[in-house]
């Protein structure tokens, strides 16, 4: 029996699975959701017990992979390999551990394998690698992973589906998306999961464990909510106005972010079918953080302090996104784009 997904509930922003140079200067979401699985160990826990329930197995000469998905450049997750590794290493000195990391080609891969060869020093019998390309594809041979994990990137999609107004986020401003938009992208959510699971299963061992920490969406948006709401529609404004000042209207559909905060519900959704009844779900860990946003916009040193925030998280989340795909459009000079 493997063992299902574990979620991590989180209300804002997203991490750009693409590379950019201020990725770890700006993602402080992201490192607190890691620093939060390491103080309470949960994949180290779950570690161990399938260790223990697959001791046969363990104590053979196969080499013990660990594999993650969604590296970006491996700055945020080292640690977390670190005390995985250690994890292995107290019921073995000398078993062989085999880290294999995932992301798109267009990734940073020599900085990803920089912050890994940390791990290669400080450990005998570790060995790295990687592979490229999309997680919604199988990414390793059949039952060929022990362990996996994922933090903060199952939110992005493999596309956008459609264009959604005035955001660049699907499921913020739904009383300004349209019912028929609202479902394009619910249902490209959710086939993208089940997606995301039939690739998983096939690749993790029988018993193996997989967890992946993913950003949640409340049924109700909170006040403290509002303010990220308005950004983002400012945000969508300046772009839809560069686009019509350039005569490029039509290139509009390019800009909502392929982003999807998924309600606990629709998570567990695919976990009902016949097709995973072999796969349980379990939640590891809940928790909500404050969000960032919560100013009172009238104050102009609060409005000042949320804009300083919000660039900061553009930079990491949207930035690479955005530029992208503006640069595929000649009309729009460089100096625009900056």
């Amino acid at each position: 029996e493997r063992t299902g997904l574990g979620g991590i509930k989180r209300i804002m922003a997203a991490n750009d699975v693409k590379m950019s140079d201020t990725y770890k200067t700006n993602s402080r979401l992201q490192q607190s959701c890691i620093g939060n699985a390491l103080k309470s160990r949960v994949l180290a826990d779950r570690l161990l017990k399938y260790i223990s329930g697959n001791r046969l197995h363990f104590d053979s000469s196969e080499r013990f992979v660990i594999a993650e998905y969604g590296s970006a450049d491996g700055s945020n997750s080292v640690d977390i390999l670190r005390q995985l590794i250690q994890t292995v290493r107290t019921q073995s000195a000398t078993k062989e551990i085999e880290i294999v990391c995932n992301d798109l080609p267009s990734a940073n891969f020599a900085r990803l394998f920089e912050n890994l060869s940390t791990l290669r020093r400080e450990f005998d019998y570790v060995y790295v690698g990687s592979f490229g390309g999309s997680f919604y594809n199988q990414i390793f041979p059949n039952k060929s992973v022990d362990f996996g994990f994922s933090f903060m990137s199952v939110h992005w999609l493999q596309k956008a589906p459609c264009f959604i107004g005035t955001s660049f986020f699907s499921n913020l401003d739904l009383e300004d998306l349209d019912q028929s938009a609202c479902k394009i992208w619910t249902e490209q959510a959710r086939n993208d999961w089940r997606t995301f699971l039939e690739c998983r299963q096939k690749e993790l061992k029988p018993g193996a464990a997989f967890y992946t920490a993913t950003i949640g969406c409340r049924d109700e948006p909170q006040e403290s909510e509002h303010a990220i709401t308005k950004f983002n529609k400012i945000m969508m404004l300046s772009v839809v106005r560069v686009l019509e000042q350039y005569d490029c209207g039509e290139f509009k559909h390019l800009f909502p972010l392929p982003v999807m905060f998924r309600q606990k519900k629709q998570l567990s959704e695919p976990f009902q079918e016949d097709c995973f009844e072999h796969l349980r779900l379990e939640l590891c860990d809940e928790y909500t953080m404050e969000a960032p946003t919560a100013f009172n916009l009238d104050d102009p040193h609060a409005f000042s302090e949320l804009v300083k925030r919000m660039k900061a998280g553009t930079r990491a989340v949207s930035g690479p996104y955005f530029r992208s795909k503006l640069e595929t459009i000649e009309k729009i000079p460089k100096t625009e784009i900056e």
